[in-house]
């Protein structure tokens, strides 16, 4: 296993965890195709511009059948400055990540919410203020404590129980599949040829 990161900061963090990180982007990288038996992009892919471009070359580098495991920020209501401060170019809804990764060649195989539990806060502390122009008014060391006592432990089973089934959440995972037939960029929008 290895990871590819960008930032200086999180190809250190991801290295001190055990797992080798060359500071680069995949495109860099150059590897050849086939060559990878998975990937995972975990709160990426909200900071790509090009994102059917990275989305090809993972066609392109994972071998048949494999599988991409993805993690983004979820519900364009909940957009705030946290949004811009981090350069997310979206927040996405269930059908507008399934329709980029179908129209890039994949098949998707689990799509769903998750931290359901954080949308109204999330709504309330940061994306109506920053509707009104109130920028900063959940500060950006505030955070939700994993141990948050009886009440955090009650809020993690519920999270547990409802990931991936809650009909809306502030993340969204998706597992998708390469697909067998090679993805035909004419067909890359969805048009029928």
């Amino acid at each position: 296993m290895i990871g590819v990161e960008r930032s200086r900061a999180g190809a250190q963090i991801t290295a001190e965890n055990g797992i080798p990180t060359p500071r680069a982007t995949l495109e860099k990288l150059e590897l050849p195709s086939n060559s990878l038996a998975a990937a995972s992009l975990f709160d990426v892919l909200e900071h790509v511009q090009d994102r059917q471009s990275l989305l090809s070359e993972l066609q392109r580098v994972l071998q048949p059948q494999s599988y991409l495991f993805i993690s983004v920020p979820a519900l364009p209501v909940l957009w705030s400055q946290f949004d811009v401060d981090e350069a997310h170019q979206l927040r996405y809804t269930r059908s507008s990540l399934r329709s980029e990764l179908v129209n890039a060649g994949f098949t998707i195989e689990v799509v769903g919410y998750f931290f359901a539990l954080t949308v109204l806060p999330l709504l309330f502390l940061r994306a109506l203020p920053y509707r009104i122009s109130v920028r900063k008014l959940l500060s950006d060391s505030a955070s939700v404590v994993a141990q948050g006592g009886l009440l955090g432990c009650i809020a993690s089973r519920i999270e547990l129980t409802i990931a991936l089934r809650a009909p809306f959440g502030s993340s969204l995972f998706v597992l998708a599949q390469k697909s067998e037939i090679p993805h035909s960029p004419s067909s890359r929008f969805g048009e029928e040829i």
